[in-house]
């Protein structure tokens, strides 16, 4: 029993076989109505529609950016407010000369 495998005798003989085949093959042109009926088939195809969830979501991320756009300096304003108070409830690093290991928290 012959084998196939990638690399054997066998094997180069089927793929110089089957080139020579490939290259006898009569492939015949292409009718052009074939051609029309074909690419009007095609034509009448829906058009795959993107995922709901997809669309769901670029909408919101669409009504936040309008939001954003409108309401700039209120965003700005809160989030400078956020930044006060968090640097006003952070404790402040003790100066020590012994460096960051001797703090103590």
């Amino acid at each position: 029993m012959t084998t196939n495998k990638p690399g054997s005798a066998g094997a180069a003989g089927l793929d110089a076989e089957l080139r020579s085949l490939a290259k006898t093959l009569a492939i015949p042109e292409a009718d052009d109505q074939l051609v029309r009926a074909i690419l009007a088939r095609l034509d009448r195809e829906p058009v795959p529609e993107p995922p709901r969830w997809l669309g769901r979501a670029g909408a919101a991320l669409e009504r936040l950016g309008v939001w954003l756009q409108n309401r700039w300096r209120t965003v700005s304003v809160a989030l400078a407010a956020a930044l006060l108070v968090l640097l006003a409830v952070t404790r402040p690093v003790p100066r020590s000369g012994n460096g960051w290991a001797s703090a103590r928290w």
